[in-house]
C-alpha cells in the first residue's frame, strides 16, 4: 500500500499515514528494541511531536514533548518539503534507486538483539548533535537527547538537489558533503552505530 505524504508533519503522523510509514521503514516487530524508544520531532510553525516505539507494539505519535527522548529532531521553517520528498520516495520503494533500496532493506532486518545494543550505546552518548544545512532544503538538527542540551555540534553542509538525484538513482558519491564543527561527534556516532554501518558495506 502506498500513500501520498502530506504537506505537514502533523498530518504525516496521523495514524493512517504512520501505519504505512511503519510498514515501509521499520524493522519487523520481533526484531525491534525491547526498551521504549521516544523520538521528539519539532517542526517550526507546527509544534513538537513525540514518536514512540515500545517493544513489539506498533508505533504511536502524539503532539507534545517526549519524557525521555532517545533522539530529538528539529526541522526549521521551510524544511518540510525536502523531508516530504524523501519520505515519498521511500514509501514508493525507491523505484529509481535499487541500490539505495537494498541498503534500506538491510537496515530493516537487524540481527536479533542488535537494536537493543544500539539503544544502549546511544544512551551513553551525551551532549552530541548534528546540524544539517541543506542548500535549497533548509536547516535540520538531530541530537541524542534534547536538542537544547547538546553542546557538541557537528555541522554538515549538503545540496538538496544532489539528495534528490540520489533518490532518483544517482550514486551516493553524487552528494558532496562539507563537514565542520565538532568532528568528534562523527566518531562517537560511528562507534555506536558500527554494527548497522558494517552491513551497509
Amino acid at each position: 500500500m502506498s500513500v501520498r505524504i502530506p504537506e505537514t508533519l502533523a498530518a504525516t503522523l496521523a495514524s493512517e499515514v504512520l501505519q504505512v510509514l511503519e510498514a515501509k521503514l521499520a524493522p519487523p516487530l520481533g526484531l525491534r528494541a525491547k526498551a521504549r524508544v521516544e523520538i521528539e520531532i519539532e517542526a517550526a510553525g507546527e509544534g513538537t511531536f513525540t514518536l514512540a516505539v515500545e517493544g513489539a507494539n506498533p508505533m504511536t505519535a502524539k503532539k507534545g514533548f517526549a519524557k525521555d527522548p532517545l533522539v530529538s529532531v528539529h526541522i526549521a521553517k521551510g524544511g518540510w518539503p525536502l523531508v516530504q520528498r524523501e519520505l515519498q520516495a521511500l514509501v514508493d520503494d525507491l523505484p529509481n534507486a535499487p541500490l539505495l533500496r537494498r541498503h534500506l532493506d538491510n537496515l530493516k532486518t537487524p540481527r536479533p538483539g542488535e537494536l537493543d545494543a544500539l539503544v544502549a550505546a546511544a544512551k551513553k552518548i551525551t551532549d552530541a548533535s548534528v546540524r544539517f544545512d541543506v542548500k535549497g532544503g533548509g536547516v535540520y538538527a538531530l541530537a541524542r537527547g534534547p536538542i537544547d542540551e547538546a553542546t557538541r555540534v557537528l555541522k554538515i553542509a549538503l545540496d538538496g538537489a544532489e539528495i534528490d538525484k540520489v533518490l532518483n538513482g544517482a550514486p551516493l558519491t553524487t552528494v558532496k558533503v562539507g563537514v565542520s564543527g565538532d568532528r568528534g561527534v562523527l566518531t562517537t556516532l560511528a562507534s555506536a552505530m558500527a554494527p548497522l554501518l558494517e552491513r551497509l558495506r
